[in-house]
């Protein structure tokens, strides 16, 4: 991908592009869900993506009890693990195990991911969209930059 790609340029369209630092946002999208995420690094980014994912459809009490849950992520291209990672997402809150709000990310020597997921009870969150089903691989792109990772992914709901 290009530098226009980093910043979500289109040709014949300008966008401002992610913001420095860390952050999310929901992009314009017909029927889905549409979200960019970025960090300086990428387990910020994917923390990011979390985060973003759990926005869009849900607020949490900030005082709310989150609950741990230790994930791993195995070896492979940067856009398959975010897919693995969001996929274990949709996933924990499909199962009843809590709805998961944040994680941490941490970059194993192997390559892979280890990940703890926050969840808090499903009582504790206020529904403020539709229920992600599932990430579409088709929009999911991961850029990665020195000092800058960006990333979007389409969620089905």
């Amino acid at each position: 991908a290009d530098d226009r790609s980093m910043a979500g340029e289109t040709p014949g369209r300008r966008h401002t592009g992610p913001p420095r630092g860390r952050g999310h946002r929901r992009v314009s999208h017909t029927a889905d869900v549409l979200l960019e995420a970025w960090a300086e690094d990428l387990a910020g980014c994917l923390e990011e993506a979390v985060t973003a994912l759990t926005s869009a459809y849900v607020e949490v009490d900030s005082g709310a009890a989150r609950t741990p849950q230790v994930r791993c992520i195995g070896p492979g291209t940067v856009e398959d693990q975010l897919l693995a990672l969001l996929d274990e997402v949709v996933f924990v809150l499909d199962t009843g195990e809590g709805v998961p709000v944040s994680a941490g990310v941490r970059r194993r020597d192997d390559g892979g991911l280890d990940v703890v997921l926050s969840s808090v009870a499903r009582d504790q969150v206020v529904g403020v969209g539709s229920v992600p089903k599932a990430i579409a691989r088709s929009e999911l792109v991961v850029v990665e930059r020195p000092g800058r990772v960006w990333c979007r992914f389409l969620v089905d709901v």
